[in-house]
């Protein structure tokens, strides 16, 4: 009786023992589980922190685009730490933007070309800026390479965008005009809507096929013309067909950048120039590098004798780097009636330097009157008699008075009392 009551304790005890083993091993375990989800949750909430402090960042970034200050948007990206996560792609991407947006091409394809921007995600998002860039760079080569893949991207995200820069792209690389005209065969433009209704506006102004879609615009129904831009499409498309009076119709109560073009080449027909410079000066005031009201604008600038507005405004216009010495022509001509010829003089220095100081009569004479201006009468004979050779009456006679008398200037500028007046 005795070995079986120590036996039975024997067994308690070693089941306890077990028991305790058990639930100790079980704590230990449990113990270092709340450790580690610890230490998880530090850690998810320092990289909260860390990742919310770069997306408003981003944010800030973003902003500063949207409100055209690339200049702040480039400071913000320089100081952000470009790591090899997703915010890399984010900001290069921007990056990418603000130098499409600057017209800075070369900068667009470098940064589109790094290894993180090729993969699948950022490609979907930058393909259609890759292939903007290799049409206006005439980058043929390359444009034939990526057009395929970026087409089938967006083959999967919206029709409307890859019917408009596929025709872009053929218009590109595709010389069979055949085809282009193809786009409008058997198209009857009032059975579309929204968008699409948009884009096939915008392609028919593009490829001036307006004559195609005209006729079926007395289709349309209310529907379709009560959006603004809609309106605007329809009235161009009219202006561009010469009806003038159908197309203010749409466009004399809108007050879009291209409405206001329209109005302003209105009063230009009527001669009103001075209604004409003030719709053009909204227009630029809706969006700020229109150069359709940039190229109306400067001209009127000079016939309205707005001398240092006319050269603000040819600094804003878009030459190519082959045209680059015309824009500068414009703002030498512009600062000279100013009277600002010091500034004027640099200009001309840096034309004849690109030139290789072989200037057209045109710079020969801005040369020639601003030396003038400034006493300068050594460099006021040279540039006269460039003009000269070139068949400058004006010149050849200035150049002879330059002989003939010292301190010309001055006496052409003497007051009038000062001169002698015969008896008669």
């Amino acid at each position: 009786m005795k070995r079986l009551k120590a036996t039975i304790c024997l067994f308690c005890y070693l089941t306890f023992l077990s028991n305790s083993e058990l639930i100790y091993a079980q704590r230990k375990t449990y113990d270092k589980n709340t450790n580690f989800l610890n230490q998880q949750e530090s850690y998810l909430k320092a990289n909260s922190k860390k990742l919310g402090y770069k997306l408003l960042k981003l944010k800030k970034i973003k902003l500063h685009i949207l409100n055209g200050e690339f200049d702040q948007a480039k400071v913000l990206l320089k100081k952000a730490s470009l790591e090899n996560n997703f915010t890399k792609i984010i900001q290069l991407r921007y990056l990418a933007i603000i130098n499409f947006i600057e017209g800075h091409y070369s900068e667009v394809l470098n940064i589109l070309s790094e290894a993180e921007m090729r993969s699948f995600t950022p490609a979907a998002k930058t393909c259609s800026m890759r292939i903007i860039t290799l049409v206006i760079t005439d980058n043929i080569e390359q444009l034939k390479i990526n057009w395929p893949k970026c087409r089938d991207i967006l083959a999967s995200k919206s029709t409307s965008n890859l019917l408009w820069l596929e025709t872009i792209v053929d218009i590109k690389t595709n010389k069979n005009t055949n085809q282009l005209d193809s786009k409008f065969e058997g198209i009857a433009i009032d059975n579309y809507f929204g968008d699409e209704l948009k884009l096939y506006l915008k392609l028919a102004l593009y490829l001036n096929k307006q004559k195609e879609i005209i006729p079926r615009f007395k289709y349309f129904g209310l529907s379709q013309i009560q959006d603004k831009r809609t309106q605007e499409l329809i009235g161009l498309n009219h202006f561009r067909n010469g009806d003038l009076v159908k197309a203010n119709q749409f466009l004399s109560d809108l007050e879009t950048v291209n409405a206001e073009i329209f109005k302003g080449n209105i009063y230009l027909y009527q001669k009103k120039y001075e209604l004409a410079y003030a719709r053009f000066i909204l227009a630029l005031s809706k969006k700020n590098n229109s150069q359709n009201s940039l190229e109306r604008i400067v001209p009127l600038a000079w016939k309205l004798n707005q001398w240092k507005k006319g050269y603000l405004y040819t600094n804003q216009l878009d030459f190519t780097s082959s045209n680059k010495d015309k824009n500068l022509s414009l703002q030498a001509a512009f600062l000279t009636m100013n009277e600002e010829h010091k500034n004027v003089k640099k200009i001309l220095n840096k034309i004849s330097k690109n030139r290789d100081k072989k200037n057209p009569i045109e710079i020969s004479q801005l040369s020639s009157l601003n030396s003038l201006k400034t006493n300068d009468y050594i460099s006021a004979e040279r540039h006269s008699a460039q003009s000269c050779y070139s068949r400058d009456g004006l010149n050849c006679w200035l150049n002879l008075q330059l002989h003939i008398w010292d301190n010309f200037n001055e006496l052409i500028n003497r007051k009038k009392q000062s001169l002698i007046i015969p008896n008669k």
